[in-house]
């Protein structure tokens, strides 16, 4: 069973405000149904974008992600929680969130934090692929979720994640995450958290 709350993305061709639906507690079958979705777009899209000359750094880092096989982890284990964007009746993005993690920063060094274990907009959503994405906005939706999760848990909005290079200015400049440097026992990817105050700043708008 999930719950549901009205969030608003962005469309792209107009920047209209477009009325979403902010789902926690994706089922499988969503999942199912929202691959069925994106894998034919995304395979066309790459195939599209090589042809036209594209090398792998432009590519989207995650387009390898198989989010069926994610979900059916995350869904059998109790710190997971699998978090869906639903606007026009497709998925327009999906996240996993853990609640197993620990703060590293300084002052609240040990401290339970949301983490954000994967996330990802719809692949028409993304500039890579989509000459114009769909809807913007998606990223920014998901990572307001887990502050809130972080919040209703007492956890004071704490979320942490490690990043992929292409997403580390999302991260830090419309997030306003803290760059906590490379991580050399998660891929040397960079971890990012977001104080209780960082988040704060982030829920009324703060950071872009």
């Amino acid at each position: 069973m999930s719950d549901s709350s009205r969030v608003y993305l962005r469309r792209g061709d107009s920047g209209a405000l477009a009325e979403a639906s902010l789902l926690d507690g994706v089922s499988l079958d969503a999942v199912k149904e929202t691959e069925a979705l994106w894998q034919p777009f995304l395979v066309q899209a790459l195939e599209q974008a090589r042809a036209a000359g594209a090398i792998s750094f432009d590519l989207p880092e995650h387009k390898h992600w198989d989010w069926l096989r994610k979900a059916r982890c995350a869904l059998v284990r109790q710190n997971f929680r699998l978090l869906g964007v639903v606007c026009d009746g497709e998925m327009q993005g999906l996240m996993i969130l853990r609640t197993d993690h620990t703060s590293r920063l300084v002052d609240t060094l040990g401290e339970p934090l949301v983490y954000v274990d994967y996330l990802a907009a719809a692949p028409w959503n993304l500039r890579g692929l989509a000459p114009v994405p769909r809807f913007a906005g998606v990223g920014r939706v998901l990572i307001g979720a887990a502050v809130q999760v972080s919040q209703s848990l007492g956890w004071s909005g704490r979320t942490g994640l490690h990043s992929l290079p292409q997403a580390e200015s999302f991260y830090r400049h419309t997030c306003g995450m803290q760059d906590l440097g490379r991580d050399d026992n998660y891929d040397k990817l960079r971890y990012f958290e977001l104080s209780a105050a960082d988040a704060d700043t982030f829920l009324q708008g703060g950071s872009r």
